[in-house]
């Protein structure tokens, strides 16, 4: 890595910043660079302090584009069914799985699931809390990707997340025409991607302190992942659809992968409160109902955003955190909190912690800078 920590660099660099400055001020948008960012217009750092996470995907022209990408993508799939479930759950993602759940309910849900080492979380952390006032309902767009220190954990991230899968999972059907000549089912194949995280608005809700929800272990992965499936078995989705979209954490490529997705589609099964093998989920012998198909396999390849966009973070945070301290007068008591979290949330959804990465691994620290400046002014 390459960081610009020379006398020259840095004078360069402050002379730069002081331009960007000026033109901030003075109301200039700065546009793209090089066809690979978004357009930004800068806003001061009390106005970033008082955004909420709606508020920040709606002002991120990345989020933008990628949720009409998706809309495209949703009003391709061409069976009136598929799409009809996926555009209800984006336009409302609230759970109708455990919307009305009562306390008796999730302690035997509890009971039922430990008994099968899925889970050792306490009936009270079970399953996500669905808001009663529709106001604290978050809207799918908002919604960070994954959990906060992971992956696309900004407002909207899980909108670019989704897109970037579709978007790979289309290539994957295309390669696959044109190399091997044959088509797989492209409305399966491209509804398992859309559909893949359809719990996460719920599980990694936003916290005060402007962090997201820690997730619970369900089955062995994430908790998203399960209750995904289970939702979708709670709209009547047809079982190959559960089974495609299962398959995005792990592909049945050997017997003990195929337990493994047996596990996760069972789990969901309890949760949803169906017998797997009457859906059509599994056998009555813990096996796949049939051959895996190879919409699953492709909706798992599809969804390996995560081996960039995670090393990404972990890259990139501790740089903020420091541009935070010198250049925006955030003390260190404050960076675990929301004061610095505001700030991290609406810079990672301006750019993608993806772009910025790639920033810091071309031109080093200060163009980390420069782009941050770009979307929150320094405190002078």
């Amino acid at each position: 890595m390459i960081m610009m920590n020379t006398t020259d660099s840095r004078r360069r660099f402050l002379k730069t910043s002081g331009r960007i400055a000026a033109a901030i001020a003075a109301g200039q948008t700065f546009p793209a660079l090089a066809g690979t960012s978004p357009t930004v217009s800068a806003i001061s750092f009390d106005q970033c302090q008082a955004m909420t996470p709606i508020q920040s995907a709606q002002n991120s022209t990345l989020v933008q584009q990628a949720w009409k990408r998706l809309q495209n993508d949703i009003a391709s799939i061409k069976n009136p069914r598929l799409r009809s479930t996926i555009t209800d759950i984006y336009n409302d993602p609230t759970p109708r799985l455990t919307a009305d759940i009562d306390i008796k309910s999730r302690q035997t849900l509890r009971r039922e699931l430990a008994a099968k080492n899925y889970t050792d979380s306490s009936w009270e952390n079970l399953l996500p809390n669905v808001p009663h006032d529709p106001k604290k309902l978050m809207p799918f767009i908002a919604a960070p990707g994954s959990g906060y220190y992971s992956h696309h954990a900004y407002p909207g991230g899980l909108v670019t997340h989704v897109a970037t899968n579709v978007q790979i999972t289309k290539s994957i059907i295309d390669t696959y025409t044109k190399v091997y000549g044959y088509s797989v089912d492209r409305d399966l194949a491209l509804s398992a991607q859309l559909l893949h995280d359809l719990h996460k608005p719920y599980v990694f809700q936003w916290q005060e302190d402007g962090s997201s929800r820690k997730e619970q272990s369900l089955g062995g992965t994430g908790e998203h992942h399960c209750l995904s499936a289970a939702e979708l078995i709670a709209r009547h989705a047809p079982p190959e659809l559960v089974i495609a979209m299962i398959s995005a954490h792990q592909a049945a490529s050997n017997q003990e992968n195929e337990k493994q997705l047996v596990g996760w589609l069972d789990a969901a099964a309890i949760i949803a409160g169906v017998d797997p093998v009457a859906y059509g989920l599994i056998s009555s012998d813990r096996r796949l109902p049939d051959l895996p198909r190879q919409e699953g396999f492709i909706c798992h390849l599809g969804d390996h955003d995560f081996v960039l966009s995670v090393p990404a973070v972990v890259a990139t945070l501790p740089i903020m955190r420091e541009i935070a301290v010198t250049d925006y007068k955030i003390s260190e008591s404050d960076l675990n909190g929301k004061v610095f979290n505001s700030l991290r949330n609406h810079i990672y959804s301006t750019y993608s912690a993806m772009r910025l990465h790639e920033a810091l691994s071309k031109a080093g620290k200060n163009e980390v800078r420069r782009l941050m400046f770009l979307s929150v002014l320094p405190v002078a």
